[in-house]
């Protein structure tokens, strides 16, 4: 029967270009190369893909079936292949079929139709063929599809339930062991591994008990464990089996079943025999001096010890037998084979679920640092794992290893999990950040060291989470800045005194030992009390992200955003998470000091003047696909005093943005975009009567985001400090008049936006307002100032600036 098609639904993902080439082979090759390529394929050709896209092969596979079983029948032999190559080339389609389903996601496992076709070559004459067969319905059966629920299924299981009971090795004395030494009776071993393959599916399959009772009598678990313990090299695949079946106990068996395993196998003690197998499979798959051991036991054994420690009483016996200095050495050896990764992956699962239970052993013997050491081997700095199951790709594009992609994530979810538990938190902070998204590995990073200053030389103790007991009351404090990738180390000295404070940060110049000229300034973001550590690392990798993709211009030597330097790793410093960004300092102040401090009238050429620069600036952010939500007159900086003719407006403070890839943006952008649009509108009124916007507009500005009817309120706010009513001699109707003085380009923005947002209420406007139109329409003069960024850095940010606002989001 083929693979009922009905069954699957389309999905959006492809199979990788190896995949498809396979897939496009075996559909077409002659039977003579499928079986030859059939017997080549391992996992990593196949990799992980999706069921439905091996449809016509399986169809395939089932008409060979269908000739196998027409040649059991006494047909005669097939005229295009002779019997005994015909028996292979089904042995390797279920062997591969077997593959496939064991690495295919998105299974669907209930559209495969060929269990009648399975059915009748279980009674094959060929041994390899039965126990093809049976391996396939392992792997069926432990990908939780219930065989007695499928077409065919029953009478499979009752097929399976005569190759387990008919032994008699219980009633003669006969144990499973005896009959594995012994070999000189032909197929005594192949029939034995059938009885044991057999008992796993009838295990997974969920079986009545009275069945499953009548099979798995006592004494069986330790029939099969005396077997493992056998040295002999021909006893691999019925290990194999074994640990399966074991595997397939614990999974299905919560009872006293469970309880025998753990005796049997001795996995609750130093040296039983489980423990000691465990550590001799290990130092053969990590010294390369020692004989190899066996992939596929090895596979079943790390398998066995993942699904054994899912349980409490699992858990606890292998803390008792000592294991966690021999897993965390599968996590330390590092080898370029992608067969070793997968035992790296379920180590790193394994020690997940164990380490609650045994941190002592975890602490004793450095494993955060081996984590940690094995994360940045497989992200290094620059690098990316954060990508689609289905087709992962590395940070150039190339394929990434879907087995190198199951580690990283193993690892990702204990540091997630780990960076919760107090004991930890000092120490991972580094680590959680670097792979959670793969737009923040463009930001220049480094790390910090902060001490208390006296006048001696500043701190260099090199440590990045340092723990002072000084808190920040001296009027000076020494920084040390080491950039990642880089040995290089800057030391500098921090005034107490803060030179800005914001709601969430606060921003204090630092010097160069020596040179008080303040060249620079870091502004301190600390985490809140209300939010949790990945909530504050996301929150400061995001307006860094925003500020610095828009503040490196690639190609520009002139702009109007701050210019972001850097962002720190998280550390701690006086018991609080800190994390630093470097700015340049900027001398002129901003707009509330112009208001306030300026005491000079702004002239109609100045209001000109700084409008365009601060279209030019929103301009900038707009076009990267990012709003800033949070224009208000502090986060407009002027480099120089307005005295000067050569003055520049920067826009800081990134706290709030939001970009087209941000997680937290739960509104329409353009929405947010027009609104800064109409805060900027806001600000240069402001300047230009000399008032706050809160006078104005009778709210709290920097809170305040218009929509709907709050529209007409805004404008009629605004008209009024703008505009008088007057009546017109000749109609003798009230009319709105500017008043006078008021800049021409300040008019233009007021009336365009005004009857924009009219229509847009009406329902009359087709296209959303943008700055680009407004900056064509008013054709503001094009005042161009010095690009404030240090050349020496310039092209690398540069780069890294156009990385992050290009990239496709999630």
């Amino acid at each position: 029967m083929k693979v009922d098609r009905s069954r699957f639904k389309q999905t959006r993902y492809k199979a990788s270009e190896e995949c498809e080439d396979l897939i496009e082979f075996l559909r077409s090759c002659s039977e003579s190369q499928l079986l030859e390529n059939l017997k080549s394929v391992t996992s990593s050709n196949v990799g992980k893909c999706q069921l439905i896209h091996w449809i016509d092969v399986l169809d395939r596979f089932d008409t060979i079936y269908e000739k196998q079983c027409d040649l059991n029948g006494n047909s005669t032999a097939s005229s295009w292949l002779e019997t005994g190559e015909l028996e292979d080339l089904t042995v390797a389609c279920l062997n591969f079929t077997a593959l496939l389903i064991e690495h295919c996601s998105s299974r669907t496992l209930e559209a495969y139709n060929s269990l009648d076709r399975l059915a009748a070559l279980l009674v094959s004459a060929r041994w390899e063929i039965i126990l093809a067969i049976l391996a396939l319905l392992f792997v069926f059966s432990k990908r939780s599809v219930a065989l007695k629920s499928m077409e065919n299924g029953e009478s499979l299981l009752q097929q399976l339930f005569n190759l387990v009971e008919n032994w008699g090795g219980q009633e003669h004395g006969l144990k499973l062991a005896d009959c594995c030494r012994d070999l000189s009776q032909e197929n005594r071993l192949q029939s034995a591994q059938a009885r044991v393959l057999s008992l796993a599916v009838l295990v997974y399959s969920d079986v009545s008990q009275v069945m499953l009772e009548s099979v798995l009598y006592g004494g069986l678990i330790e029939e099969m464990v005396d077997v493992l313990k056998l040295e002999d090299p021909r006893l691999t695949e019925i290990k194999y089996a074994i640990l399966g079946t074991l595997t397939a106990i614990v999974c299905c068996d919560q009872g006293p079943r469970f309880q025998d395993v753990i005796e049997a196998t001795g996995a609750a003690k130093n040296d039983g025999f489980l423990p000691v197998m465990v550590r001799k499979c290990i130092d053969q798959l990590t010294d390369p001096n020692m004989p190899p051991f066996p992939h596929q036991l090895a596979t079943a054994l790390f398998s066995f010890l993942y699904h054994l420690g899912k349980y409490e009483k699992g858990g606890e016996a292998l803390v008792s037998c000592l294991l966690m200095e021999s897993l965390l050495k599968v996590v330390n050896h590092y080898s370029d084979s992608h067969e070793f990764i997968t035992f790296v992956t379920r180590a790193v699962v394994i020690i997940d679920l164990i380490t609650n239970l045994d941190m002592n052993a975890f602490q004793t013997h450095n494993g955060l640092d081996i984590l940690e050491k094995r994360m940045r081997h497989e992200v290094p700095s620059g690098g990316t794992a954060t990508c689609q199951p289905e087709q992962p790709v590395d940070d150039v594009g190339r394929q990434y290893h879907h087995r190198r992609f199951a580690l990283v994530k193993s690892l990702q979810n204990f540091f997630e999990k780990v960076e919760k538990d107090p004991s930890f938190v000092n120490s991972v902070h580094p680590l959680v950040e670097n792979p959670k998204d793969h737009r923040y590995k463009h930001l220049p990073k480094f790390k910090v060291t902060m001490g208390n200053l006296t006048k001696s030389a500043p701190s260099r103790d090199g440590h990045l989470c340092t723990r002072s007991t000084y808190e920040m009351d001296v009027l000076y404090r020494s920084i040390t800045i080491t950039w990642n990738g880089s040995e290089r180390e800057e030391h500098w000295e921090m005034f107490d005194k803060a030179c800005g404070m914001g709601d969430y940060a606060s921003v204090y110049r630092i010097h160069k030992k020596g040179d008080e000229d303040a060249g620079q300034c870091i502004k301190q973001l600390t985490k809140e009390k209300n939010e949790d550590l990945m909530q504050f690392i996301e929150r400061t990798n995001s307006e860094a992200a925003t500020q610095f993709a828009c503040s490196a211009q690639e190609l520009a030597d002139y702009h109007n955003i701050l210019p972001l330097y850097g962002i720190s790793e998280v550390f701690q410093f006086g018991n609080k998470d800190r994390v630093f960004l470097l700015l340049p300092f900027i001398q002129g102040g901003n707009f509330l000091d112009l208001l306030f401090k300026g005491h000079r009238v702004i002239t109609p050429q100045n209001l000109s003047e700084i409008l365009a620069q601060s279209l030019s600036g929103l301009a900038i952010i707009h076009q990267k696909g990012i709003a800033h939500r949070d224009l208000h007159l502090q986060n407009f900086m002027l480099t120089k005093s307005l005295y000067e003719n050569d003055f520049a407006v920067l826009i800081a403070d990134f706290g709030k943005a939001v970009a087209s890839w941000s997680k937290n943006k739960d509104e329409d952008l353009q929405t947010f975009q027009f609104n800064d649009i109409l805060q900027l509108l806001a600000c240069m009124v402001s300047l230009w009567i000399s008032e706050p916007p809160e006078s104005i507009i009778g709210l709290s500005f920097k809170n305040f985001i218009p929509s709907g009817s709050d529209y007409k309120l805004f404008f009629e706010k605004l008209r009024n400090v703008l505009k008088l009513e007057t009546l017109n001699a000749e109609t003798s109707e009230l009319q709105w008049k500017w008043k006078k003085g008021v800049p021409a380009p300040l008019r233009s923005l007021f009336t365009w936006l005004e009857a924009d947002t009219e229509r847009e209420i009406e329902g009359r406007r087709k296209d959303p307002i943008t700055i680009d139109n407004i900056i064509e329409t008013l054709n503001p003069p094009q005042i161009l100032r010095p690009l404030y960024t240090p050349l020496v850095r310039r092209n690398e940010w540069n780069e890294a600036a156009t990385a992050i606002s290009s990239e496709t989001a999630y």
